[in-house]
């Protein structure tokens, strides 16, 4: 009896690990996720939140200044846009020797299309876009990031955008970011 207790004992912690690696293998994370009202993500270690845009949970942002790299999530609204033409938008922006289309990526909910473009100070910065219906596109800038940084990529698998987005924004526009809890 008791070799038997001992044996499932034994079993039970190797099944717990077992479950855990497997986890880890299929790209489970550690990262809490916080939700701004309008999104939801997990904000990458050792990022500050940043309010320089706008002191509500519509507009922060997030910084790790020591490496000159910034997180800002945005959305557009405009009536005959999708993703496609705003990323077009970017490119023209840069103009075409500073910056290029990538191949579409699936991170997380979504698939982004994506633009690579040199900043003035010859820095990388990566943009994503994504179609979320009636008109409404998401974006996620990265600057001073580079298409397969795993920061912005991790980032980009935790993001989900509300399904009331015009309205959970004009939400968010009343709170405070000094009053989020960031995880």
């Amino acid at each position: 009896m008791k070799a038997t207790m001992k044996f499932c004992s034994v079993a039970l912690v190797l099944v717990a690990m077992a479950l855990c690696f497997s986890l880890v293998g299929c790209g489970g994370t550690t990262q809490k996720v916080t939700d701004f009202t309008w999104y939801k993500a997990a904000v990458p270690e050792n990022y500050e939140k940043d309010t320089h845009f706008g002191d509500t949970a519509a507009k922060v942002r997030f910084v790790k200044n020591d490496e000159g790299k910034t997180i800002e999530m945005g959305w557009n609204g405009v009536s005959g846009n999708d993703a496609q033409t705003i990323a077009q938008n970017k490119i023209d922006w840069y103009g075409s020797d500073y910056a290029k289309q990538l191949d579409d990526v699936k991170l997380g909910n979504y698939t982004w299309k994506v633009v690579e473009a040199e900043g003035s100070n010859k820095d990388m910065n990566t943009f994503y876009f994504v179609d979320l219906g009636e008109n409404l596109i998401g974006e996620v800038d990265g600057y001073g990031f580079t298409h397969d940084d795993k920061v912005i990529q991790d980032y980009l698998k935790s993001v989900t955008f509300s399904e009331n987005l015009k309205e959970d924004y004009a939400k968010a526009k009343e709170i405070k970011a000094d009053t989020l809890e960031i995880h």
